[in-house]
């Protein structure tokens, strides 16, 4: 039987100085005071893959709109609260990768930027794949690539299928994982295929076992289609 009881409200606090609370010239005698104009709304932008719940709502928000000094008050707050001891290292090891992701993944224009892609995300929300397959010439089918990853926390032995659509602009989209809350398609290899319709004029998706052939692969008569995919699928390597 309880008889008395009292409580107190407990509250960590940081020792180090918040970016919010930093002069103009404090804050621009950090790392991010390097770091300006769309580049630095790019580098935020590119932060949400690493971003908790809240802060990827106010990246959507502000890393358009928000002012240049706000933004690099968030930046600077980000990686100090990933790292308090060296936010700037933190940061260097994050920028090496969106580096990456700009050199490998880019479309070559201002569209989208690189890290706006589904390879760039993969990249930057689950780090570089222990094998990468890239399959650009493969007889009959679009370009495609298929990631393996050996773990990850939210599943072992993941993988990532991505294909060009258009063949020549590098925006490759992800059309199969088995990564929980990732795109799933069970009939992922045959959207592979260069070819579209069957010959005999039936152009609707043909179903069997719901399974879906999308480009009427069956009525084709192709049992090879995708194989060497199917296969780097299954075998990874």
């Amino acid at each position: 039987e309880v008889l008395a009881a009292q409580s107190a409200i407990i509250q960590r606090q940081s020792i180090a100085k918040s970016a919010d609370s930093m002069s103009v010239a404090d804050i621009n005698n950090t790392f991010v005071g390097k770091v300006h104009g769309e580049q630095l709304r790019d580098y935020v932008y590119c932060m949400r893959y690493q971003a908790s719940t809240f802060e990827e709502k106010y990246i959507e928000e502000n890393y358009q709109k928000a002012d240049t000094l706000e933004l690099k008050r968030f930046m600077y707050n980000f990686w100090r609260d990933r790292n308090p001891l060296a936010p700037e290292i933190e940061w260097k090891r994050y920028e090496r990768k969106i580096k990456y992701v700009e050199n490998e993944f880019g479309l070559g224009s201002r569209r989208r930027h690189a890290c706006a892609t589904d390879r760039g995300r993969v990249y930057l929300h689950y780090g570089k794949p222990n094998t990468r397959v890239q399959q650009q010439r493969e007889p009959n089918a679009l370009p495609y690539e298929i990631w393996h990853y050996y773990a990850l926390p939210e599943k072992q032995d993941a993988k990532f299928a991505f294909m060009d659509p258009s063949a020549v602009t590098n925006d490759y989209v992800l059309i199969n994982s088995n990564v929980p809350g990732e795109i799933v398609d069970y009939a992922w290899y045959y959207r592979l295929s260069t070819y579209q319709i069957d010959p005999t004029g039936n152009d609707e998706p043909m179903m069997n076992n719901s399974v879906t052939d999308p480009n009427n692969l069956r009525g084709l008569d192709l049992p090879n289609v995708a194989s060497q995919a199917l296969d780097f699928w299954n075998n990874p390597r």
